[in-house]
């Protein structure tokens, strides 16, 4: 997955939703690029900590999508005990920590499943009952797959855009600074002052314009010429 905190990330669980979450990995790598989806069987290289790898692709990801089939809630271990109140169950993992980090989280109910109540979940699970789920059926699963990439692209992109404007708006800002700086050394120049003692105060001057640039970013993107504005929106 690539660095930038744009990526999809799926939860399953490998028995039970493995054949859903390959089905939902082929569209998603299809639409957006095999680079933002991460899907652990195929995303995990050889040897590396699961953990870790989930971890640092959950910081890459602006979606996670859970899939929640029938057995989602009821699966228990070897000992017949619920996996999710297992604290190291890995689905679990996943789903608690990306809503600790708040990024956005859809649970994907396949097989004709509905959300789980919150005292059915353990406590740091228990948010995702609030988050808006989205029915995936069998019989039209292209028309359905369709609707959620609609509704994923507005979300990534969205944050896409706002990353780029962020940076677009920096270098502005960097730009600015720089301008008033050399813009204050031409000025001694044709004042006759020597501007080698001045170096200092035109160091300070700019990075007061590049501050004052980013203060007033929203502002400054507004009246930006139009050409800017179509790269960065």
């Amino acid at each position: 997955m690539s660095n930038g905190a744009n990526g999809i990330f799926i939860s399953y669980r490998r028995e039970e939703a493995a054949a859903y979450a390959g089905w939902l990995a082929d569209a998603l790598n299809e639409h957006f690029g095999e680079q933002r989806v991460f899907r652990d069987i195929d995303s995990i290289e050889p040897g590396l900590d699961f953990v870790e790898a989930v971890d640092r692709a959950i910081g890459s990801s602006e979606v996670l999508l859970v899939v929640v089939d029938k057995q989602w809630l009821t699966a228990t271990d070897e000992s017949g005990r619920p996996r999710l109140h297992n604290p190291h169950d890995y689905v679990r993992l996943e789903v608690a920590a990306a809503l600790q980090r708040n990024i956005r989280v859809v649970p994907l109910l396949v097989q004709g499943a509905s959300m789980p109540q919150p005292e059915e979940l353990p406590e740091d699970l228990a948010p995702l009952t609030r988050r808006n789920a989205f029915q995936l059926y069998d019989s039209r699963w292209r028309e359905d797959a369709r609707r959620l990439i609609t509704n994923l692209d507005r979300v990534v992109e969205s944050r896409k855009r706002q990353q780029d404007r962020r940076v677009a708006l920096s270098f502005f800002g960097a730009v600015i600074g720089a301008s008033v700086a050399i813009a204050f050394i031409i000025a001694l120049s044709l004042l006759g002052f020597a501007w080698r003692p001045w170096i200092p105060l035109a160091f300070i001057l700019g990075v007061l314009g590049f501050v004052v640039a980013r203060m007033y970013a929203q502002e400054i993107h507004a009246r930006s010429p139009e050409w800017f504005r179509k790269i960065y929106p």
